[in-house]
């Protein structure tokens, strides 16, 4: 079993800058059992960053319309069924189970503040700037501030596809976007701006292989690195080759879109 100071030591070999914003990504299954549970991995956390920001995501509020804008990187009509189920965005809404236990107690921390947008919001402790910054029409701003204040990404047992990150990368290299579609309250709005696919994402890894930091805790694997690195190597390596990163899953719809603007029929 996992503790407190298991978990601090492990972050702390990772030598991680002080002062600068974190963006976690979890799995909290992947690390095992812990002593003390949630508390006690967001304790080890806070130990060695005091600004934390974890994706809050909530999928079970879309809806998928009849139609809509064209090449939008969407089946149109694949949700007659489920959208009977999306539920409606609010601020105590549970993020999506992929996103682990660990950012919803994150959440309920007391001084954590959580952004509005129904689908890609943020929670983060002492980055409100930040935070507030989203909106609407911009889901990833919140990521272009933490890049801005130098801040770092760590993975804690996730991979590459799990870096919402990268999505904040693809836009910078002029990348489609999408627009979503959420419920909130009794109304449907529409979200532009929508990153999409990120199965294709595992190859980053090897690209970025010099800037990583990681370290192996239980049999998980514990990684860092830094924005403004990543940025620039993830940036020039799409402008170079605008359908790297893309998944070779069939019927992925983002991911044909993409193709579709470069003149590539998928399979």
């Amino acid at each position: 079993m996992l503790t407190y100071r298991d978990i601090a030591t492990a972050l702390y070999d990772l030598q991680l800058p002080a002062d600068v914003p974190m963006l976690i990504h979890s799995k909290r299954a992947d690390l095992g059992e812990v002593r003390g549970g949630s508390a006690t991995i967001l304790s080890a956390l806070n130990s060695v960053a005091k600004r934390l920001v974890f994706p809050a995501f909530t999928p079970t509020t879309q809806v998928i319309p009849l139609d809509g804008p064209l090449n939008n990187g969407i089946h149109y009509g694949d949700g007659e069924t489920g959208n009977g189920e999306a539920v409606s965005f609010h601020s105590s809404l549970s993020p999506e189970a992929g996103a682990g236990s660990l950012a919803n107690d994150f959440r309920l921390l007391p001084g954590v503040r959580r952004s509005s947008h129904p689908i890609y919001s943020f929670c983060g402790l002492d980055v409100d700037a930040a935070i507030l910054s989203q909106s609407l029409a911009d889901p990833l701003a919140p990521l272009a501030a933490l890049y801005q204040a130098k801040g770092w990404v760590i993975h804690l047992g996730t991979d590459f596809t799990e870096s919402i990150f990268i999505h904040y990368i693809e836009r910078l290299a002029g990348r489609r976007q999408f627009t979503r579609w959420a419920r909130v309250g009794d109304r449907i709005v529409a979200c532009p701006n929508m990153p999409g696919c990120s199965r294709g994402f595992i190859p980053a890894e090897g690209w970025l292989e010099t800037t990583i930091r990681s370290v192996s805790l239980n049999g998980s694997r514990i990684c860092a690195y830094p924005m403004n690195l990543v940025t620039h190597m993830l940036k020039t390596r799409l402008e170079q080759d605008p359908l790297a990163l893309l998944c070779e899953e069939p019927g992925c719809a983002p991911c044909s879109a993409i193709r579709l603007d470069y003149g590539v029929e998928s399979n």
